[in-house]
């Protein structure tokens, strides 16, 4: 069996929703990065608790900010609490394209995602000129010359190819840049049922330039849509099925300043708003 660690950054759990459970074990952790002193006993909890069941691989699908320079510390002391051990064999580091190279001079963190992964994803190649993915090629290389680099549209590749060439990073264990007081602020916003749907469009888009990621769900009156927006790239999707919760979770770039800034534009565009 496989047993898969999801990690939410936002207090909402918004990827799960996504997930097939077919044969899988898959545990939540929402509200902060694993690596982070925030939720990281909740994360040892998890992975000592799949400790108990027969499972063969554990695969960890950490949150887009997440720095894990101290995975193997954090696996060591699941062995001391289980006196059993994980034996870790790498990490895959999905990098943004269009995004990349401008926000690796604004968050340190994605660094360390290159330096401690031996497999890097360049995805979005499709939106990227080729010399701009020759240049973050470049920077990959700078910062881990070692790394096993392939090119992707919507995260396609070979995955069996992949996952031969995971490897343990030659780097000793750091402590996490996720700190409780580094943590972008994030919000979940619900937007009223049967709303206008390009009026809510638009009020996404005008909040994305204030936010690193949006993502969730919304009910208008044209149907339930799958919300992904990254940076100033939004994309919507019609969505068929059931959903408890119509909510949006966003990382803000601005703090608590976002608060205000969702409050102004759902007047400007008539809509009726609650912030958690």
């Amino acid at each position: 069996m496989i047993g898969i660690i999801v990690n939410e950054f936002g207090s909402e759990s918004i990827d799960g929703k996504l997930i097939k459970y077919n044969g899988v074990n898959m545990c939540e952790l929402n509200n902060g990065s694993i690596f982070c002193q925030c939720i990281k006993d909740d994360f040892i909890t998890a992975l000592c608790n799949f400790l108990d069941f027969d499972i063969s691989t554990v695969f960890i699908e950490a949150s887009g900010l997440a720095d894990h320079s101290n995975i193997r510390m954090i696996l060591n002391t699941v062995e001391k609490i289980k006196n059993k051990a994980y034996e870790y064999v790498g990490s895959i580091c999905i990098i943004d394209a269009v995004y990349f190279l401008q926000q690796a001079e604004l968050l340190p963190v994605l660094a360390r995602q290159v330096q401690f992964s031996n497999v890097i994803v360049i995805n979005k190649i499709d939106l990227q000129t080729q010399d701009e993915i020759k240049e973050i090629k470049k920077r990959i290389i700078d910062l881990n010359e070692n790394a096993f680099i392939i090119k992707a549209t919507y995260c396609k590749f070979d995955i069996p190819e992949v996952l031969n060439k995971l490897a343990n990073v030659d780097l000793p264990d750091e402590e996490s840049t996720n700190t409780v007081s580094s943590r972008p602020q994030s919000f979940v916003i619900s937007i009223e049922s049967n709303s206008d749907h390009e009026d809510t469009c638009e009020f996404i888009k005008e909040i994305m330039g204030s936010a690193y990621r949006i993502k969730g769900f919304i009910n208008t009156n044209l149907g339930v849509y799958e919300v992904s927006c990254v940076n100033e790239l939004f994309k919507i999707n019609k969505y068929n099925e059931h959903i408890d919760k119509y909510n949006l979770v966003v990382i803000s770039r601005i703090g608590i300043k976002t608060i205000s800034l969702i409050t102004n534009l759902s007047k400007k565009y008539g809509l009726k708003v609650s912030i958690n």
